[in-house]
């Protein structure tokens, strides 16, 4: 019983670093989100929040995925996924983690001062 125990405490801590992994991975790309302007954008936000995720906890997220898109006129928002490594076996736990900011643009101190694009 104290094995199990151990076990299943291994468990949720795992899943809890890995949703950490997973959180900064989204902050990281959607810092990218918000200072590009390029029309691929999105590409270069899920690549750096993926790539983050593989530097700092390869083994942490089991088949991870990165989304980005633009949430009303000028806010942009990264979402990762992935699995939680396995400790007890058949207990998956999914993470998700996302990361949503105004899209750093300029604005004019004279005049309308129109959205971003």
């Amino acid at each position: 019983m104290l094995l199990l125990l151990v076990v299943l405490t291994l468990q949720f801590a795992m899943a809890f670093h890995a949703r950490h992994v997973a959180l900064a991975a989204a902050r990281e790309g959607a810092r990218v989100a918000r200072n590009e302007d390029s029309p691929n954008w999105d590409a270069r936000a899920r690549e750096r929040a993926l790539a983050y995720v593989r530097h700092i906890g390869p083994r942490l997220l089991e088949s991870p995925s990165a989304s980005a898109a633009q949430v009303g006129i000028d806010e942009r928002e990264v979402v990762v996924r992935g699995i939680a490594v396995r400790v007890v076996p058949f207990l998956d736990f999914e993470v998700v983690a996302r990361s949503r900011g105004p899209q750093e643009c300029f604005r004019p101190d004279v005049g309308g001062g129109v959205a971003c694009g």
